[in-house]
């Protein structure tokens, strides 16, 4: 990850990117919540419009309708489920990792003088 680099006077000057959870995994997840709801939505409708639907009391055509109907239901529902926990699992896996906070040991320097002169050594542990 990449941080824009701050301004002397504390100010970001550019996008941040922030570490965290993979957005678009969310996206996918919430894709997901509404094909379930929608399945659950259109599950409800099938029981309540063809809850008495026999041999007896519908026609074949309206027994092949509310199979359809059914169907439909249950694709939306459990490929949402589905779907959403792929997102999770893309949102978590693919999240990125936080930015590294550099500890005071990591920077040394030392600077030494001599009769025939002087040296200094910089040292940055990455």
């Amino acid at each position: 990850p990449e941080l824009a680099p701050e301004h002397p006077h504390g100010s970001h000057r550019g996008h941040a990117r922030h570490a965290g959870p993979w957005s678009p995994g969310w996206l996918i997840t919430a894709a997901g919540g509404l094909m379930t709801v929608v399945g659950l939505g259109v599950g409800g409708y099938t029981l309540a419009t063809y809850e008495g639907c026999s041999a007896e009391a519908c026609t074949e055509a309206e027994i092949r309708d509310g199979q359809s109907v059914a169907l439909g239901a249950d694709v939306l529902l459990f490929g949402g489920l589905g779907t959403a926990a792929l997102g999770i699992i893309l949102a978590l896996a693919l999240a990125e990792d936080p930015p590294r906070r550099r500890d005071p040991d990591d920077l040394s320097a030392s600077l030494s003088c001599g009769p025939t002169g002087c040296a200094g050594n910089l040292r940055l542990r990455f």
